[in-house]
């Protein structure tokens, strides 16, 4: 069976929101970090014009996080076909309570071109991997469509760019969350966060968040400045 890698995070005030609660953004942030983090560690890097990007994630929200601690955040590859990859994870607090579960979907493509590579049979062998795993569920819910009422508009700034020259994944979800009502923030936490990359948007565009908000769950569409849909993010909400 495949080992979890591991790795400590501090958390600090400032990654608390107004409701003293950890904000949502952080921890995918972790989860993003530490898949880079295992990668590295066990191959040293990509090959050359190659990249893994992400596609789809399921987070699960076990237990609220109220308090500055350090957390452990865990992570494994479970299964590689063709040019797809998906990864588990786990985030223990420190009475070793699992605070948060997710399952993350990955494409290799060529840095350049864009196009999908094929997953080196190497990669099988450092991480484990069976070439017979079983593939993980499809991502559910998620073939929605939101109607163009109302929706808000950010643009992809420097900040919002990352080392891959595009918007970072964590910062569709920041968009995401600052469109919702803060009435409804406020009285709301996450059980279950799920978002679908189908595009990527780069510096200087202009893009919307449509947001369909119910009583315990949101669905959002970002779309581009060409009104091509990019992102759709879906949480369940308790």
């Amino acid at each position: 069976m495949t080992p979890y890698y591991e790795k400590v995070y501090a958390l600090h005030n400032f990654d608390f929101n107004a409701h003293k609660h950890v904000k949502t953004v952080t921890l995918l942030n972790f989860l993003q970090d530490i898949s880079t983090c295992h990668y590295n560690a066990v191959v040293g890097g990509n090959a050359e014009n190659a990249v893994w990007v992400i596609v789809e994630w399921d987070v699960h929200f076990r237990a609220p996080i109220t308090k500055v601690q350090t957390l452990t955040v865990k992570t494994k590859p479970t299964y590689f076909r063709k040019f797809i990859a998906y990864r588990a994870y786990e985030i223990v607090d420190e009475s070793g309570v699992v605070v948060v579960t997710a399952v993350s979907k990955w494409a290799y493509i060529n840095y350049e071109t864009r196009k999908q590579m094929v997953i080196p049979k190497t990669l099988y062998e450092v991480f484990d991997v069976p070439e017979n795993a079983d593939k993980p569920l499809k991502l559910e819910h998620m073939d929605f469509k939101i109607e163009l009422i109302e929706p808000m508009s950010f643009r992809s700034c420097f900040s919002d760019i990352d080392i891959n020259q595009h918007v970072n994944n964590v910062s569709y979800l920041r968009w995401g969350i600052d469109s919702l009502p803060y009435e409804f923030i406020a009285k709301s936490s996450p059980k279950r966060l799920q978002v679908y990359y189908k595009k990527e948007i780069f510096i200087n565009d202009v893009v919307r968040v449509l947001t369909d908000l119910m009583e315990k769950e949101t669905r959002q569409m970002i779309q581009n400045s060409n009104s091509e849909e990019c992102v759709k993010i879906r949480m369940l909400w308790k």
